[in-house]
């Protein structure tokens, strides 16, 4: 059975007393989301509480510069990391200091979304399923690669869709050769299995 990563954030606590690990989490989440304000406070206690949180915030906004805003804006992670280096120019207390973080978290929020990259980088080889539950612009665009990753016969799992876009993810399924097997749809979400059309014959 295979050990569970440490995580060496769990055991840290910031100034105001709150888990290290779970305000980084917010703070990925409250961009994600386009929360620009809540996504500021979380970073602003990541500053305050130290140096090395202050670093580890930095890293975890060049990682969603490129994890989730992705090619959305590809311009997000140079945009990102020059507003590091610039930072680098200041003490730790130096009042402009959080100026920088707090400028590349807006322009984050404001972004387009798009985890294809991350959804790609976790692909390795071709399966017999491959499984997508993400928002519906990600399951089109992976409409483009997904004969790279999937086998002869596979099907692909789709859910997270609302209801507003379930047309236009089978649009591009059917412009890619593939039909929907079965669907579910409740509360205004969906979950599709599509196949090859050569497979539904």
């Amino acid at each position: 059975m295979a050990k569970a990563m440490y995580d060496p954030w769990s055991k840290i606590v910031t100034k105001n007393g709150y888990a290290g690990d779970e305000v980084i989490s917010a703070l990925q989440k409250s961009i994600r989301r386009a929360k620009e304000e809540d996504a500021c406070m979380f970073a602003y206690e990541m500053y305050i509480s130290s140096p090395q949180l202050l670093e580890k915030m930095w890293r975890r906004l060049l990682t969603i510069s490129v994890e989730d805003i992705g090619m959305g804006d590809p311009m997000a992670a140079v945009l990102v990391n020059n507003l590091y280096q610039m930072s680098k120019n200041f003490e730790y207390a130096d009042g402009d200091q959080p100026m920088y973080f707090i400028h590349a978290i807006r322009y984050l929020c404001s972004c387009q979304k798009d985890r294809s990259s991350d959804l790609l980088k976790n692909m390795n080889g071709k399966a017999d399923l491959i499984i997508a539950n993400i928002i519906a612009d990600i399951i089109i665009r992976m409409f483009n690669d997904v004969d790279n990753y999937l086998n002869q016969h596979g099907a692909i799992l789709t859910s997270g869709i609302i209801a507003d876009r379930i047309a236009d993810v089978t649009k591009a399924a059917e412009e890619h050769g593939f039909m929907v097997e079965k669907m579910n749809e409740k509360a205004g979400w969906a979950a599709i299995i599509f196949r090859r059309k050569e497979d539904m014959q």
